[in-house]
This record gives C-alpha cells, sequence and structure tokens, in this order.
C-alpha cells in the first residue's frame, strides 16, 4: 500500500488544525461547565455588603473566586487558540478590544478614591470575569457548533434549574433559601435565593424555549423542548413576580416582529396552552408546596409531580400538533393574500386581543378562583402606586445624590452599599439600589456608563441591522437565542438587582459576545483589520494571554484567603475556642487578601472581645491598629466607627462625641447615633458647668438642643413619604428626651422641663433611665413649688434612696 506524499508544508497545517481543534473544545467545555454548573450555587451573587454577617460573605464568595479560577483558565486556553488563528477582519471586531474599557472603567475608581477599596476591587474582579466571557463567546460562537452548543448549554441548563427549584417546592430536596416566606405567602427563588432575579432567568429561558420550539425542523425536537414550558411557566407564577409576569409579555411582544410570521404564531400558541396549564395548576402546586413545607408528605409529593407530569405531557403533544400543522397552514395564507409585512403589524394585533383578554380575565371572578389567593392579590395590585413601585423611586432619587458626587467616574464598585445610608431620604435597609442603570452610573459615574450602555448598544444595532437583512437564511437566525437572553435579563435589570448576580451578568456579556460573532458587518470581510495581520496579530493573544495568567494568580489567592477565613470562622462556632488557630487563620486570610475588610472586622471583634475577657492591652492595641489602617480604604464601615466609639468612650469623652457626631451624617437614620452624640454632649456640657467654665458648658448644651432639632427636622421630612410605604420607626427615645429635660433644668427653666419629661414618663421602674426621668421630673415641679405625689412614691417604692435625692435637688 503506498502512502500518499504530505509536504512539511501541508503536514504543518493540519497539526496546526488539531491543536487549534483540540483548544477550542477545551475552552468550550470549560464553558458549558460553568453553565451546568454556575447558577446552583447562588447564582455567584456578588455580596457588595460586610461586617453584618461575615460567614454570608464567605459563603458567597466561595463558588464566585472559584468561578474566576474556572474563567481563566478556559481565558487563557482561549488566548492560545487566538495565536493561531486570531482573525479581525470588520469594523465589528474591534469591540472584542474596546470590551476591555469596562473593567477599565471600574479600576479608575480604585486608583482615586473609592467609597470602598474592598468593594471596588470586588467589582473590578467581576467585570474581568465579564469580559473574559465576551471574549471567549465571541470565538466559539464564530464556529456554528460552538455557538449552538453554548446557546443549548444556556437553555438546558435552565431547565435543569427550573426542575431543581421544583423538587425543592415539592419536599424532595432540603435546600435553605430556595422557599421563602413573607408577607405575600411561599414564594420560588431556586438557588438565587431571591424570587424577582430568578423570574428574570426564567423570561429568558421561556422565550428562548419558545423560539427554539418554532425554529426546530422536527416536530420531536418541538415537543421535546415544550415539555419545559409548564413547569417554567409555574415556577414564574410561584415567584410571585409581579414585574416578571408583566415583563414577559412585553419582552416576548418587543421580540415577535424579528421573527416570521408562522414563528409568532407558533411561539404565541405555544405560550398560552403553556400558561393555562401552568395556571391550573398552580392552584394545586401552592396549596401542596405549602403543605411540604411544614412537613415530609411522599404520597402528596408524588401527586403534585404527576399532575404536573401529565399538564407537560399534554402542552407537549399540543406543541407537536401545532409545529405539524400550523407553519403550513400559516405559509399558504401568507402566500394567499401575500401579507409580507404580516410579521411587523401581526404583535399589534397580539397586544390588541392580549389587552382585551388580559382585561376580561382580571374582571372575571371564575378565572380569578382558579388561581390560589396570594397569587390573585399580586395580580390586583399590579399598579404604580403600589409601595415596591414608589419605593424604588426613592432608591434613583438618593442614587443620583451619589452620582453628583462623582458624576465622572463614580465611586468604585459597591458604592451604593458604602454610600446609601448616607444618602437615604428615609431608612430602609437596602444593599442594592434594584437598577441596573442607577447602580452602574454610582459605580462608574457618566462616562462610564456611557462607555458600557454604548458598547450594549453599538453590539445590539450591528445584530439588529444584519439580522433584519439574513433573517430569512440560517446564518441569521442562528444567534437568535443570545438576543433573548441579553434582551430578557436586561430589560429586567432596570427594575431590580438582576445584575449584581455574576452568573446573570455573565451570561449578558456571553450574549454579547455572541451576538458580536454572529453580526456581519458592511465592509471587505476578507480584509484584515491592522491588529490580525503582521507581527502585530500577537498583541492581542499575548495580552489575553497575560492577563489570563495574572488574574488566575489573583484568583487563586483570593479563594486561599476566603478558605482561610472560612477556617477561621468555623473555628469561632466551636465549643472550645482556640484563640492562636483563629489568629493564624485570619492573618493567612489577610495576607493573601489584605484589602477584605470582611477579615479585618472579624478580627477586630474577636481581638475586642478578647481584650474585654483579660483586660490585657495588646489585644485592644492590635485592634486599634487594624481599625486605623482599614479607616483609610474603608471610611463608611459601620462596624469600625462602631468599635472607635466603644474604645473612646470609656475614657474620652470628647474622642467619642466627636465620632458619634462625624457618624450622623455617615447614617442619618440611625437614631442610636444622635442619642450617643446628645448624651455625651450634656455629660461633657455638665462636667464644664461643674468647673466653672459656664460658656463651654453652654456651647455643649447648644449642640445637645441642636442635634434635637435636627431630629425633628428629618421627623418633618418623613410627612412626605407616601403612606403605602412602611417607613421604620424614627423616634425620639428616652435618653435624647433626659438631655433636653435636664438641661432646661440646669437653666432654670423648670416648667419647660417637667414639660418635655412628663411625656416620656414610664411606670417601667427596672430601667435606670425611667427613674431618671420621674426624678428630675418631679424635681422639676419641686422648684415650681409644686408636686406630683404619685411619682414620688413610685419613685421611693423602687428605692427608699430617691427620697434624699428628691431633697436635694430641692434644696440645691
Amino acid at each position: 500500500m503506498n502512502t500518499p506524499y504530505v509536504s512539511r508544508k501541508q503536514w504543518l497545517e493540519s497539526r496546526e488544525q488539531e491543536k487549534g481543534s483540540l483548544l477550542f473544545y477545551s475552552v468550550l467545555g470549560f464553558v458549558l461547565l460553568f453553565l451546568f454548573i454556575a447558577p446552583f450555587h447562588q447564582g455567584l451573587f456578588l455580596m457588595f455588603s460586610y461586617e453584618a454577617k461575615p460567614g454570608n460573605n464567605i459563603f458567597y464568595n466561595f463558588p464566585l473566586y472559584s468561578s474566576y479560577i474556572f474563567v481563566y483558565i478556559a481565558l487563557f486556553l482561549t488566548s492560545l487558540f487566538l495565536m493561531t488563528s486570531f482573525k479581525a477582519t470588520g469594523k465589528r471586531d474591534m469591540l472584542v478590544l474596546a470590551v476591555w474599557l469596562i473593567p477599565l472603567a471600574y479600576l479608575i475608581p480604585v486608583l482615586t478614591r473609592p467609597a470602598s477599596l474592598y468593594l471596588a476591587l470586588q467589582g473590578l474582579y467581576a467585570e474581568i470575569m465579564y469580559a473574559a466571557f465576551f471574549v471567549i463567546s465571541w470565538v466559539l460562537a464564530r464556529n456554528k457548533k460552538g455557538a449552538a452548543l453554548v446557546q443549548y448549554g444556556i437553555l438546558y441548563s435552565g431547565y435543569a434549574l427550573v426542575i431543581y427549584g421544583l423538587l425543592v417546592w415539592y419536599g424532595n430536596i432540603q435546600a435553605p433559601g430556595v422557599i421563602i416566606a413573607d408577607s405575600n405567602g411561599m414564594r420560588l427563588t431556586s438557588s438565587f435565593t431571591y424570587a424577582n432575579s430568578y423570574a428574570a432567568y426564567l423570561i429568558a429561558i421561556i422565550l428562548g424555549a419558545l423560539y427554539v420550539i418554532a425554529s426546530s425542523s422536527k416536530w420531536a425536537a418541538a415537543a421535546g423542548n415544550a415539555l419545559i414550558l409548564a413547569p417554567a411557566l409555574l415556577s414564574l407564577i410561584l415567584t410571585l413576580s409581579r414585574g416578571g409576569l408583566v415583563l414577559l409579555p412585553v419582552v416576548l411582544l418587543a421580540l415577535l416582529p424579528f421573527i416570521r410570521l408562522s414563528g409568532q404564531i407558533v411561539m404565541i400558541l405555544n405560550l398560552g396552552v403553556a400558561a393555562a396549564a401552568a395556571f391550573i395548576l398552580s392552584g394545586p402546586s401552592t396549596r401542596i408546596g405549602a403543605e411540604l413545607f411544614k412537613t415530609s408528605n411522599a404520597a402528596l409529593s408524588a401527586q403534585a409531580w404527576l399532575q404536573l407530569a401529565a399538564g407537560s405531557v399534554v402542552v407537549a403533544l399540543l406543541s407537536a400538533v401545532i409545529h405539524k400543522y400550523v407553519p403550513p397552514a400559516v405559509g399558504k395564507l401568507e402566500e394567499k393574500f401575500k401579507l409580507r409585512y404580516a410579521r411587523l403589524w401581526f404583535p399589534l394585533v397580539i397586544v390588541l386581543v392580549g389587552g382585551i383578554g388580559i382585561a376580561v380575565v382580571l374582571n372575571s371572578q371564575w378565572v380569578l378562583n382558579l388561581l390560589p389567593e396570594n397569587l390573585q392579590q399580586r395580580i390586583a395590585s399590579i399598579n404604580f402606586q403600589q409601595h415596591s413601585v414608589q419605593e424604588r423611586g426613592y432608591f434613583y432619587k438618593d442614587a443620583m445624590q451619589i452620582v453628583n458626587e462623582a458624576p465622572l467616574f463614580g465611586k468604585g464598585g459597591g458604592a451604593w452599599a458604602a454610600l446609601y445610608q448616607s444618602h437615604q431620604s428615609y431608612g430602609y435597609a437596602s444593599n442594592q439600589a434594584h437598577n441596573f442603570l442607577f447602580q452602574t452610573l454610582t459605580d462608574i459615574g457618566w462616562v462610564g456608563a456611557l462607555l458600557l450602555f454604548a458598547f450594549i448598544g453599538c453590539i445590539a444595532y450591528f445584530y439588529v441591522r444584519h439580522y433584519i437583512k439574513q433573517h430569512e437564511t440560517e446564518d441569521g437566525r442562528r444567534h437568535f437565542v443570545y438576543f433573548i437572553v441579553l434582551a430578557s435579563i436586561l430589560a429586567h435589570s432596570f427594575m431590580d438587582f438582576d445584575l449584581s448576580y455574576g452568573y446573570l451578568s455573565a451570561l449578558v456579556f456571553i450574549s454579547l459576545g455572541g451576538l458580536l460573532a454572529g453580526a456581519a458587518l458592511p465592509g471587505n470581510k476578507d480584509q484584515e483589520l491592522p491588529i490580525a495581520s503582521g507581527k502585530a496579530k500577537w498583541i492581542y493573544p499575548g495580552f489575553i494571554l497575560l492577563l489570563s495568567l495574572c488574574m488566575l494568580v489573583v484568583s487563586i489567592r483570593l479563594l486561599k484567603a476566603n478558605t482561610e477565613a472560612g477556617k477561621a470562622y468555623h473555628e469561632l462556632s466551636q465549643e472550645s475556642v482556640q484563640l492562636e488557630k483563629f489568629i493564624g487563620f485570619i492573618d493567612n486570610a489577610m495576607e493573601l487578601h489584605s484589602t477584605n475588610a470582611d477579615y479585618a472586622l472579624l478580627k477586630i471583634r474577636i481581638l475586642n472581645d478578647v481584650y474585654n475577657q483579660t483586660k490585657d492591652k495588646q489585644y485592644l492595641q492590635e485592634a486599634q491598629q487594624l481599625a486605623a489602617r482599614f479607616m483609610e480604604n474603608e471610611p463608611n464601615a459601620h462596624g469600625i466607627h462602631e468599635n472607635r466609639y466603644q474604645w473612646a468612650v470609656q475614657d474620652n469623652a470628647q474622642q467619642a462625641l466627636a465620632i458619634a457626631s462625624e457618624s450622623i451624617p455617615k447614617y442619618p437614620w440611625d437614631m442610636m447615633w444622635y442619642e450617643r452624640a446628645m448624651v455625651l454632649s450634656y455629660e461633657l456640657g455638665y462636667a464644664a458647668g461643674e468647673a466653672n467654665k459656664t460658656a463651654e458648658r453652654d456651647a455643649y448644651y447648644q449642640k445637645a438642643v441642636g442635634i434635637y432639632q435636627h431630629v425633628q427636622e428629618k421627623r418633618e421630612s418623613l410627612k412626605s413619604i407616601p403612606s403605602s410605604i412602611s417607613v421604620p420607626p424614627f423616634e425620639i427615645s428616652k435618653p435624647m428626651l433626659l438631655v433636653l429635660g435636664r438641661i432646661s433644668y440646669d437653666q432654670g427653666k423648670y416648667a419647660e422641663a417637667a414639660d418635655i419629661l412628663r411625656p416620656a414618663l414610664s411606670d417601667n421602674m427596672d430601667s435606670s433611665v425611667h427613674r431618671y426621668i420621674a426624678r428630675w421630673y418631679v424635681a422639676s415641679l419641686q422648684k415650681q413649688g409644686k408636686t406630683d405625689q404619685a411619682w414620688v412614691d413610685k419613685l421611693v417604692a423602687k428605692d427608699p434612696n430617691e427620697a434624699e435625692e428628691l431633697k436635694k435637688l430641692a434644696g440645691a
């Protein structure tokens, strides 16, 4: 047998293709693994918060940092692949370079003066990961098989997450946080542990599945994908997300003009059939879920699954019928009546018919009775006057105050979480701005936000332009699932904090990369750009390679630090805590991740506890030094201010007053700081008066009165908040009224003092504050030649020494 001659050039080209193919499928494998693993880990939620529960951050950051390592290995392999096949043949490909301007926008605040260095770096690391996904997706989506597999990976991982959520709902799996119970009833959150963001994800999966069904060439494929429609729509209902229920039809209608008429009708019919099944199942599923939430019941769980399976099979069978008969019939109608622009005006018909249908349903009690009561209430409350809409209006208003502090480049990642308390209109608690635009503005300012949205807009524009020309071809439709995912998640992100989930943000950038690869722009495609020819073609792959290696090292350090911190936190949960082991673990974590405020605050807390137990000042000094060091980078950390105050109040009242006064504008709705500042002002003023420093005494007293007046102004501003919003209490405390009464008493204004103290009287004489209020109230009356024997008797009954105290005050 003769072996054909192969030239050296042909052999080398063959070897390069084999290596390229191996690298390509290795990268593809990493992305698919990420798509199926990451969403099950709380959606890689970015905890833009610290202090309150460091264990939460350690828990959430472990899968996030693990994902970084995963991604940068894939990016490294991508750089090697680009070295053998990097081609940039159109203006669109310049956006592969431009994507790195987004992490640069997050780097600028880090280098200037971020609100929190720790949170700003967290934001930066996340944005680099998203940019990496964009490049990886662009590379994969240039290949037909790569584009298809990634899109199917997004959808099928979504199918798996839907089943997982229902397994928990029906009691087959125990997972904390997947089901929550609030004032609205039980809500399904799946692994995201937040119902609204899960709803946003479900919209993308449902619409993606509908499109795959409509574009399938085989009825079996259509029916197979239709099996998930009823479970996914039922899951959307169980989230009780009003935004999700409203946005699903809105996004669908926005997408319909891009789809041929037959596809539109197939999607609408499939959605209608699946929605009917889901609504019918929602009542039994809600009741069964509520029962299984309290106690396990295998028979009840099996009943629920049988009902869901039956509904899903019916939907799939009807989908197969629709797939077989509807497109040919629509095709004949289009040909007969020459419905050239039907795909543009048909969505308008759907809006009209759908609007009438919704109005009829909402006014038909027998239809509403099919729904569980909590869902009826949620649907009935869909309007712009309900509290969640009004609350978000205040979030956005307060966000703009933060933006105005650094309008160009922002205050860094996590700026909202670090600063919102100092700008909020009332005392709500929310580490998220609940809006992608406003949170982006606080992070990177107008320059960064315009850059980001221009980047997204350019890709969307280029893709839509290409799609309009090529929508009748397979090449035109090949990347449309990316467009659906992008539109669904982005649309909902303007109502909530969906993009604080690393997984959802990664899907957005994966979709953007896929759309860029599918957007064939006008121009000479055969002419390579300067960045992809000659020696210059090595620059971009080289940059990607170096960046991936650097970020891989950083990510490994982050993960190791998180692991060490987890060991330290675990040590605290032991019955007998070994301080040396804890210190060793937490010091290792801080050495590996020196800017992590969680680790520092945890160590400060423990050192402070040990000092309080042992009175060994070595621990106190170490805690104080650590707090001073972190104050430079974390000027808004409540925990550090609290510790500084507690240290100062023990032996330096003036310093404690300065810290309390400094904290008031940072936490203007925390009454504790007002109370502390007033009490200290009085104590220092009283001491000055005892030393015959009248002017100094009056200055301190005036400061205390000024603080009280400021609180009254804040309380007055709350009257403008709509009554539908539940405003946290902001009440004048008893110690503050006692201070006011004492100041008036010391100034000889006895009637005024009595009037101030009278409303603060309490029969609870176990409290020293209540006894002091009663004592000075009685004394104020005595100075006026009056008495209130009932309160005298209560004081003396509690403590006979009170009679002597009252005599002293009367004779003073």
